[in-house]
């Protein structure tokens, strides 16, 4: 069985899990779409996970985990 019959083709996880670091992505954080930076990829139990950090609308800087199909480059 083939890798494309088991995921969606519009969720492969590859473009992320191979872009250099640190990556500049569009990463959803609440209900907002927001420029990023990756700076980390983290498998765990849950699936994969991608550290990002952004800056919220108050200008502080955030650093968060967000699942890897939050993520866009």
């Amino acid at each position: 069985m083939t890798d494309s019959l088991v995921r969606p083709p519009g969720n492969d996880p590859r473009p992320i899990l191979q872009a250099p670091l640190p990556a500049h992505v569009l990463a959803v954080v609440g209900r907002h779409r927001r420029p990023a930076w990756l700076i980390g990829r983290l498998h765990t139990a849950e699936g994969l996970l991608a550290l990002v950090q952004y800056t919220d609308d108050d200008g502080h800087e955030c650093t968060v985990r967000v699942p890897i199909d939050q993520i866009s480059l």
